[in-house]
């Protein structure tokens, strides 16, 4: 298989950037670890590692306190069960999966001022811990 051919694969696909590059590095670390175990001649370049990284532009953004403030009193006013959920995911970036997980009484580390999401709970399968930031607070 030549680069071209893989590329070709790859558009083919009809991936978004991000997840074209993460489908690039999977065929990369694949090609390298069966040219490593003798499934591929040594010695040969792996062909897609030929193949360039696209620029993934990040779509991270900062919402403007106005929006903020209105959706969280829409929250209050519709269903203040959901409040803490929403603040959450606001404020300290938990994502949605792992907010319905969560068990807010054990999660919610006060004396260690973060949150604390098991590795069951985590999406990625690893325990991680999130500052409470004052807005949360508040």
């Amino acid at each position: 298989m030549t680069a071209t051919e893989i590329n070709k694969w790859l558009v083919s696909r009809g991936l978004r950037k991000r997840s074209r590059n993460n489908e690039r590095a999977i065929l990369i670390t694949f090609s390298v670890w069966a040219r490593n175990n003798r499934y591929l001649p040594l010695g040969l370049p792996v062909p897609v590692s030929e193949i360039k990284k696209l620029n993934a532009p990040t779509t991270i953004s900062i919402s403007p306190i106005a929006a903020v403030t209105i959706l969280l009193a829409e929250i209050q006013k519709q269903n203040s069960e959901l409040l803490p959920y929403a603040a959450c995911g606001l404020f300290a970036g938990v994502r949605p999966k792992e907010l319905l997980r969560l068990r807010f009484e054990e999660a919610f580390r006060w004396a260690h001022n973060d949150i604390e999401i098991r590795a069951n709970q985590a999406k990625t399968g690893m325990r991680r811990l999130t500052k409470i930031q004052d807005n949360l607070k508040a």
